[in-house]
């Protein structure tokens, strides 16, 4: 979208209708209206990196279009993008695919793009943050949560001058009550394996 809208063939001021029948369950606060409310699509995809907001998410998804999503995640090299049933608007995730995401993402941030840093300061402001800054020392973490029934992930880069890397957990632990706990472990684990590699090279 962003991408689109710097083409000038999308507006992000332009406002969509959030009826009541398009409220989805699940995370995100679109689904706390009262009533028929409009959002900018700006709005809307703040919304869907912020609060992985489900309703803000599927009515972006809708104007797009399932086929054109896909056919972009797949041009990209990834091979399960809204892979699922026809229903389904989120499809499957594994590592290989997020790090492809990501390193999309990672290069339109820092490139010169009219909307990267709209992008970036999204990624760094999530409303959840399983993973605790000083698990990775406090080095800027450009991420986004995804939660769903038993599943949780959290995904991103980590930004550092010397030490940037990707950090990709995905669990079925979304109800344990140790969720967080093994999530940071599992952080402080690729963060101590990706200092011993970066020791190496050097």
């Amino acid at each position: 979208i962003l991408e689109k809208a710097e083409q000038n063939l999308i507006d992000l001021k332009k406002e969509v209708l959030i009826t009541m029948n398009d409220i989805r369950r699940g995370t995100g606060i679109i689904k706390n209206q009262t009533k028929d409310t409009h959002y900018s699509i700006k709005e809307l995809i703040e919304l869907t990196i912020t609060e992985s907001d489900n309703t803000a998410y599927i009515k972006l998804v809708n104007m797009i279009g399932k086929d054109t999503l896909k056919k972009y995640g797949l041009n990209l090299g990834a091979k399960h993008t809204m892979e699922g049933k026809e229903t389904d608007s989120f499809g499957n995730i594994n590592c290989e695919d997020m790090i492809i995401y990501w390193k999309k993402a990672k290069e339109y941030i820092d490139s010169n793009h009219k909307y990267n840093k709209i992008l970036k300061k999204y990624l760094q402001n999530p409303s959840t943050k399983l993973i605790d800054s000083k698990t990775i020392k406090n080095k800027s973490f450009i991420r986004k949560y995804g939660s769903f029934d038993i599943y949780y992930h959290e995904a991103g880069y980590i930004e550092d001058k010397n030490d940037s890397y990707f950090l990709i957990i995905l669990t079925g632990l979304n109800k344990h009550n140790n969720k967080k706990n093994f999530i940071n472990k599992t952080a402080k684990k690729i963060d101590d394996i990706n200092k011993i590699l970066v020791s190496k090279k050097q």
